[in-house]
């Protein structure tokens, strides 16, 4: 027992004088500064970790808040996307059923659905015109689209799925687009569980099901002639 005792105050000696020598510049300074200089050091070693601390939160917050601004901004030009989209939908299906209805008031309907179409892609544009997300490139593939869907005169040689993607290209592009942006925006990256699992049965599984239903109308308003 006083050999264990013994070997205990023996380590604490070690120990005690480590942290003498350890410390020893610090005590060689406050011993020779005078009170005021004392203290003032002394806040300063504590204010200095708390500012360390305080500006790394910020960075972080700044970061979180570059996050979220991105999310919802891909979240506000996916909702634009889709609604343009849907109607780039309408006026191709009553592009493809042209064939069986040559009449004033299709032609009227048709019109007005590119109106339509047109005014969505002009509002997308100016809304989103300084935008990281919607990019130049994107801007100009949907203008190309645009021009592909309008133009009336593919003749009679064309296959129904050919025709399909020439008055759809609107629609494919905007599908593609929904996905890009949802990745350049980071929602495919979500790490809250709920809410990343519902992100992805929305890009993965809803938009693919909703894209299959619009492709299905399609053929049925051209083989079928489904009124308007």
């Amino acid at each position: 027992t006083y050999r264990h005792l013994f070997l205990l105050l023996f380590l604490n000696q070690i120990q005690v004088n480590l942290m003498l020598k350890l410390f020893w510049p610090a005590m060689f300074v406050m011993n020779r500064l005078p009170y005021t200089y004392k203290f003032s050091l002394i806040s300063v070693l504590f204010v200095c970790p708390i500012v360390l601390l305080g500006y790394q939160l910020w960075n972080q917050l700044e970061r979180d808040i570059r996050v979220t601004s991105n999310e919802l901004e891909g979240i506000e030009i996916i909702s634009q996307l889709n609604q343009s989209s849907f109607s780039a939908n309408e006026y191709r299906d009553m592009m493809m059923a042209r064939n069986y209805d040559r009449t004033d008031e299709a032609a009227q309907r048709i019109q007005r659905a590119k109106a339509v179409v047109r005014e969505k892609l002009d509002a997308l544009d100016k809304v989103f015109a300084n935008s990281n997300l919607l990019l130049p490139a994107h801007r100009s593939r949907l203008e190309s689209a645009w021009r592909k869907s309008i133009d009336e005169n593919l003749g009679a040689a064309l296959t129904l799925p050919e025709y399909l993607a020439s008055y759809g290209a609107v629609s494919s592009e905007t599908d593609k687009m929904i996905v890009e942006i949802a990745k350049a925006s980071g929602l495919t990256a979500e790490t809250e569980p709920q809410l990343s699992a519902e992100l992805m049965l929305y890009l993965e599984k809803l938009r693919a099901v909703a894209v299959n239903a619009s492709l299905l109308r399609a053929y049925a308003d051209n083989t079928l002639n489904t009124a308007f």
